[in-house]
């Protein structure tokens, strides 16, 4: 503890801080200034749930200081895609309220007049019925409703943008087995029909569904 409060961090840049851990040795480094910021959540899961031209819109909607609301069934993601959102407009950085995971007895806070990015449960989302003036992503159907036009990025960026997109990220897959486990703690065990010879014998680890569990604690 005292090692972690005491010393400092590393300036952004090529400063390297280096310390051994057992036979390991470790090298932190922050990232300066002008690089892309740091993410501990995996990015591809936005491009799987929406497309490219969606996913430029919601950018585009976040750039233009828009109030977003995320909802999907699988709280899960609602942490991930927002986060991961809020990497892509580097080197801008989001000034307004940001709530990845609402809970449903703050759903009114989606109908605040200030632009905003929160993310909801469908279910919550549902029940709050029509919202006026919010761009409301369905991250389960890859579906992005703006109220409103939203004002053209320059043409020779976009189309750049999207061929960037293309090459690097085009892993649109709405039921890829990622995203529909996405709120399981454990890989879900294989049905004993597909477990051969001794693995039957093993123990398997049953998944913990996050919804379920904050359910129960509250």
């Amino acid at each position: 503890m005292n090692f972690v409060c005491e010393v400092p961090l590393p300036p952004p840049g090529r400063i390297q801080v280096q310390l051994t851990v057992g036979d390991a040795l470790l090298r932190l480094q922050r990232p300066s200034a002008n690089e892309l910021p740091m993410l501990d959540v995996p990015l591809d899961r936005l491009f799987m749930c929406l497309d490219i031209d969606r996913v430029i819109m919601l950018l585009n909607a976040l750039l233009c200081e828009e109030k977003v609301l995320l909802h999907s069934t699988r709280l899960a993601l609602l942490v991930q895609i927002g986060e991961s959102l809020l990497s892509l407009m580097f080197p801008f950085m989001w000034q307004h309220v940001y709530i990845p995971l609402l809970p449903q007895k703050l759903a009114d806070f989606a109908q605040a007049p200030t632009p905003f990015l929160m993310g909801m449960h469908s279910a919550d989302a549902a029940e709050l019925g029509s919202l006026p003036g919010v761009v409301v992503v369905d991250l389960d159907h890859n579906v992005v409703n703006t109220p409103h036009p939203l004002p053209a990025l320059p043409a020779r960026a976009e189309k750049k943008l999207k061929q960037a997109l293309r090459e690097n990220a085009n892993v649109f897959e709405p039921h890829n087995p990622e995203l529909i486990n996405a709120d399981c703690a454990f890989d879900m065990a294989p049905p004993p029909c597909d477990v051969k010879g001794d693995e039957r014998t093993k123990p398997q680890f049953k998944y913990v569904n996050t919804s379920q569990y904050f359910d129960m604690l509250l």
